[in-house]
């Protein structure tokens, strides 16, 4: 096992160890809810990498529009995040 990270439902973005502890959190700067209405094989919200080397985080908001947004902007501190 090595660490890894995940991407919450709600935009949230944690980096686990081995032993599934936390060692990095962000929550997102937008309000975005699960959904299955993305793309056929990616529920929302998801990351793709693009070809120039941008991460974007594709998710649909509380208005249920699509949005893209470069991850980098998408994330703020707020110290450790609550499971």
């Amino acid at each position: 096992p090595e660490d890894y990270f995940i991407l919450h439902e709600d935009g949230a973005f944690l980096v686990k160890d081995e032993d599934d502890e936390i060692m990095w959190a962000k929550v997102s700067t937008y309000q975005m809810e699960p959904s299955n209405d993305c793309l056929d094989d990616f529920p929302c919200p998801y990351l793709h990498l693009h070809r120039d080397g941008v991460l974007v985080l594709n998710f649909i908001d509380e208005d249920r529009e699509w949005e893209t947004k470069n991850f980098k902007h998408t994330l703020f501190d707020l110290g450790w995040y609550d499971e």
